[in-house]
């Protein structure tokens, strides 16, 4: 995986989030994240897109407990990527999540 140091933009991307109560980054007793890199060839970027909102379509189609923030790579960033962000209470209760799904 890539670290990266220095300044950057993340675009939070509401069209392909899940996030059925509303839309925030701030959630209340869930202060552990889970990321999901989805690096992604300038070619490829259109199908990824798809994909993610064929599996968003699939979380509403199913109400799943898991929920998720897309943020695309931005000014700054080494590569393209989408980031899956999930938000938990710890890593058991990510774990649990995504076995609710």
């Amino acid at each position: 995986m890539l670290r990266q140091t220095g300044d950057y933009i993340l675009v939070l991307n509401s069209e392909l989030s899940y996030m059925p109560n509303g839309l925030t980054i701030n959630t209340e007793g869930k202060n552990y994240r889970k990321y999901h890199f989805l690096y992604v060839t300038p070619e490829n970027v259109q199908n990824l897109r798809g994909k993610i909102k064929e599996l968003k379509a699939l979380y509403e189609k199913k109400g799943a407990k898991e929920h998720f923030r897309i943020y695309r790579a931005g000014f700054g960033t080494m590569g393209d990527y989408f980031l899956a962000v999930v938000s938990a209470k710890d890593a058991q209760d990510y774990a649990r999540q995504s076995d609710e799904k």
